[in-house]
């Protein structure tokens, strides 16, 4: 019964947010290697304890590789994507107490460092739940330039104000998702850079639309395109990858333009832009897929 599971999580949430603040004092006071240790012993419990994100997971990897991939390498990746989405959580809270100047030590920025020689115009950074997305938003006050980012929040909302005020600790500005695209139109038109993940399956009910994702097809919302074709800005995926010893490298794409406004063909230029998006991210999912998040169900079958 609904009124059962409200109890439970509203009793839950108290214990959720004392733990979540003894990682916030703790986890900055760890040497890296520790960091990285504990993200390999999380992953492997959470896999044995958490039989919905295994199975799920394993269900993704059986449709993308069928029989090319052997049961031991299908868990070696899952395994592997695991650690490295706990990772993105715990250098989350590691990285924002550190300087800009100590951040760059760990993380290569070599590609965006080029780039910004130039001055840049107001940009759709697009990205995905791989490598160390959260990262991104911890190099705004290394550069010269505003971000804005959408995040989802979470039913818990003292996590969810702590973990947002971590993520704005070095510059980037985190908005709701709900009026997400009217903010983040604002925001391009005075000239700000826009952070999306875009990898997440949405219902056609909530304006997702029929996309070809890696191995089939499935919904997915056509927010980056839109925002692209309607403010003529400039769309650039960008990836934080796992290095060796814990380090990363920034990965930046060259630039995907929008076609130019048309008057009668809106819906079916957003809709072709936002299955070029999907192609260019399907090529680099299965190029690094033991730092992509298996475990959400994005072949789910929706009734339209």
């Amino acid at each position: 019964m609904n009124w059962k599971k409200t109890v439970k999580r509203k009793l839950r949430q108290p214990f959720e947010t004392f733990g979540f603040t003894l990682l916030l004092l703790s986890i900055p006071l760890f040497p890296r290697w520790l960091i990285r240790l504990h993200a390999q012993c999380l992953a492997r419990i959470t896999i044995h304890f958490f039989p919905s994100h295994r199975k799920t997971a394993h269900h993704n990897l059986d449709a993308v590789y069928k029989e090319s991939r052997t049961p031991k390498e299908k868990k070696a990746i899952l395994t592997q994507s695991t650690a490295s989405f706990i990772l993105t959580f715990l250098d989350l809270i590691w990285f924002a107490f550190r300087t800009p100047q100590r951040i760059k030590k760990y993380i290569d920025t070599s590609a965006l460092d080029a780039e910004l020689e130039s001055s840049l115009p107001s940009t759709i950074f697009i990205t995905a739940h791989l490598g160390n997305w959260e990262l991104l938003g911890q190099l705004g006050s290394s550069y010269p330039f505003p971000l804005t980012s959408v995040a989802a929040p979470i039913k818990n909302q003292a996590i969810n104000r702590l973990l947002n005020q971590r993520r704005e600790k070095n510059g980037q500005q985190i908005i709701s998702t709900h009026g997400a695209i009217k903010k983040m139109l604002s925001a391009l038109h005075k000239g700000a850079n826009i952070g999306l993940l875009i990898d997440q399956p949405i219902s056609p009910k909530k304006g997702g639309i029929p996309i070809h994702f890696i191995h089939s097809t499935t919904y997915i919302a056509p927010t980056a395109a839109l925002l692209a074709y309607r403010t003529q800005s400039p769309l650039r995926f960008i990836y934080c990858l796992p290095q060796k010893k814990g380090h990363y490298q920034i990965s930046l794409s060259d630039p995907l333009l929008p076609p130019p406004h048309q008057s009668n063909s809106q819906n079916h230029i957003i809709h072709t832009l936002a299955q070029t998006i999907a192609d260019q991210l399907s090529k680099t999912i299965l190029k690094y897929p033991h730092t992509w998040i298996w475990s959400y169900p994005y072949w789910k079958k929706y009734t339209p």
